[in-house]
């Protein structure tokens, strides 16, 4: 509210009964000493010092923040966001996709096909052919340079089986690394005929623990408390290891 439009609400209520302030045109009447144009120039500066203080009161209408549009799908964006929240787009410095000042004319969806859906290269979680990001796992891959598979990796066509005896993994490249599990029953032999010497934790990779049992044999194997630590050792091991070093299980 102006200036202008204060002064003209408070002259407004003075001159017109009905809508005035009762309680603020006596006070402004008792000290006008009955003058009634004296107690409407006094209600009127009262009225103004109370709508502006008023107004002051009111806080200013909200900044629309700038905003952007996504050059992949069309959404509307903040104009400082690092990608789409609808496609998952990045819009970071090394990125292919830099946000719009204004909306394309005539921009349509793309069109979703019944069959245009994929795997995650990645996580293995089913996503769209043509999507950037994956939201199971979280990854981008467009920054990346990966791209949806027709296939799970773990079968040749989606209907067989997933093998439980190996480890699909990728590298960051989307390079597919296999890991085959090592079994249990050749662990527990090696134990048994060569756990004095740890050979059984170097076939499960546990490295520093097989180290340990040999220089134990070999340094303390002088003594006989050395051999009966060893020895109690590698029974403990093959009643408790059931993983290898990179924490697959042992078949």
């Amino acid at each position: 509210m102006t200036v202008k439009d204060i002064w003209a609400e408070a002259l407004n209520e003075a001159e017109n009964p009905e809508i005035r302030n009762g309680g603020l045109w006596a006070r402004s009447f008792a000290q006008a000493d009955g003058d009634e144009n004296k107690a409407k120039a006094a209600y009127i500066r009262s009225r103004v010092q109370e709508l502006e203080a008023a107004d002051a009161t009111i806080p200013p209408p909200p900044v629309k923040k700038a905003s952007g549009w996504c050059p992949n799908c069309q959404t509307e964006c903040a104009i400082d966001s690092t990608e789409c929240p609808k496609c998952r787009s990045s819009f970071a410095s090394d990125s292919i996709y830099k946000l719009l000042d204004r909306k394309p004319e005539n921009a349509q969806p793309p069109i979703q096909k019944k069959n245009d859906r994929g795997w995650c290269p990645v996580c293995q979680e089913p996503l769209d052919m043509d999507a950037l990001y994956c939201t199971a796992c979280k990854s981008n891959l467009s920054a990346r340079g990966l791209y949806p598979q027709k296939y799970r990796s773990d079968a040749v066509n989606p209907g067989q089986p997933r093998q439980s005896t190996q480890n699909n993994t990728y590298s960051p490249h989307g390079v597919q690394i296999v890991q085959t599990a090592k079994s249990r029953g050749t662990y527990i032999i090696l134990g048994i005929l060569f756990g004095m010497l740890g050979i059984h934790n170097f076939y499960a990779g546990r490295y520093l623990r097989g180290a340990l049992q040999l220089c134990s044999t070999c340094i303390l194997g002088w003594f006989v408390i050395g051999l009966f630590i060893t020895a109690f050792w590698v029974l403990i091991d093959l009643f408790t290891v059931t993983e290898d070093s990179e924490g697959i299980r042992l078949t």
